[in-house]
């Protein structure tokens, strides 16, 4: 396994803002993969969220919303799809899951179709270890995120293969590991085929 503690103690630190400026960075110059890893089971989404709707049982809105999410990301994705870079997701999970995320498994349907191979592994198959969201652009820049007691999203550290090659290469391994022992998010949970037919015939 990996001690993320050995990352963050060598990566800088940077603020949502400074993170946001090398993301859109990164994500417009990347040219083979770009990998998500996540374990949390909850996310701070704020209050504009379709997540608010799901838990109202707002279930048109919460559709609504999701098909929106979808028409206004399509062109930041196709600019990744343009150069046929790998886009994956992994997302550790507990069971039975929360309801978090069985909110997020109907927005993993618009994820892929916005070109995303996204896969979900037993998180307490990895006893004793202490894991942090982090995502892996061309196996080269490196953001491990850092959240709040709520799970707010509040800043990153960050490093790079031209100083760290040997501790980049090490976790994109470990990444490829989890993922062989992975399966597709669609087995998370038995969905609500209302809901789902809704999100998938639009």
């Amino acid at each position: 396994m990996i001690d993320f503690q050995k990352y963050i103690s060598q990566a800088s630190y940077l603020s949502i803002q400074e993170f946001n400026s090398y993301f859109d960075i990164c994500w417009n110059s990347m040219t083979k993969s770009f990998k998500k890893f996540e374990c949390l089971q909850y996310y701070a989404e704020g209050p504009d969220s379709p997540m608010i709707d799901f838990f109202r049982k707002d279930i048109v809105s919460f559709a609504e919303k999701l098909l929106l999410f979808k028409e206004t990301e399509k062109n930041f994705y196709e600019t990744a799809l343009k150069k046929n870079i790998s886009l994956e997701r992994l997302h550790l999970v507990r069971f039975p899951v929360t309801d978090y995320l069985c909110f997020e498994y109907y927005s993993y349907y618009i994820s892929q179709d916005l070109g995303e191979n996204i896969m979900i592994d037993n998180i307490d198959s990895y006893s004793n270890q202490k894991f942090y969201d982090f995502v892996l652009f061309d196996d080269s820049y490196l953001f491990i995120y850092d959240y709040d007691e709520q799970c707010k999203l509040k800043g990153c550290w960050y490093m790079t293969s031209e100083r760290y090659s040997d501790l980049l290469k090490e976790l994109s391994n470990f990444y490829n590991k989890i993922k062989q022992n992975s399966k597709p998010f669609q087995t998370m949970i038995k969905p609500d085929m209302k809901i789902l037919n809704f999100i998938v015939q639009n």
